[in-house]
């Protein structure tokens, strides 16, 4: 497996993305009042792509204990990775019609989508750089996360 020190940084970025949520919600004095719909949706789309990315950094590892041989662990990794960029893509998109998405949060369903596609075009083996798609989907995933961190340390520094 070329990628397991990419990552391992993957891993390691999502986790520190995931964990300034609650900086964000110190900062954001966020205790003292209630949030708003946009919040919750930042936050959530700060958090899950983070996840996504962490667990999703775990998996080839993973699956590698389980088969020898290196096309289907990669396989079996955009498959799961794609299927949860569709229900992610999904639950945004459902979500967003009860808060306002900014510009930059529609802008990014663009590669989000393209990207779940070469996914599952790479699980059924259509595209076969299967390791490179996998590394690209998750640093978008971070990408995503990233955005929405710095959108919560906007509204954060606006409310003070």
């Amino acid at each position: 497996m070329q990628s397991q020190e990419i990552l391992q940084t993957i891993s390691q970025v999502a986790a520190a993305l995931a964990g300034f949520s609650g900086v964000v919600a110190a900062i954001g004095h966020r205790g003292s009042r209630t949030w708003s719909s946009e919040e919750i949706l930042q936050l959530r789309t700060l958090v899950e792509p983070s996840l996504v990315a962490l667990f999703g950094s775990f998996l080839p590892g993973a699956l590698h204990l389980a088969f020898d041989s290196e096309p289907l662990v990669w396989r079996l990794s955009n498959a799961a990775l794609g299927l949860l960029g569709v229900v992610a893509g999904a639950a945004f998109v459902a979500r967003s019609r009860f808060a306002s998405a900014t510009i930059g949060q529609r802008v990014l369903l663009v590669p989000v989508g393209l990207a779940v596609v070469a996914l599952l075009l790479a699980a059924g083996g259509v595209l076969r750089q299967y390791e490179l798609i996998f590394v690209i989907a998750l640093i978008l995933a971070l990408a995503v996360a990233a955005y929405n961190f710095l959108l919560l340390l906007v509204i954060a520094g606006e409310a003070d």
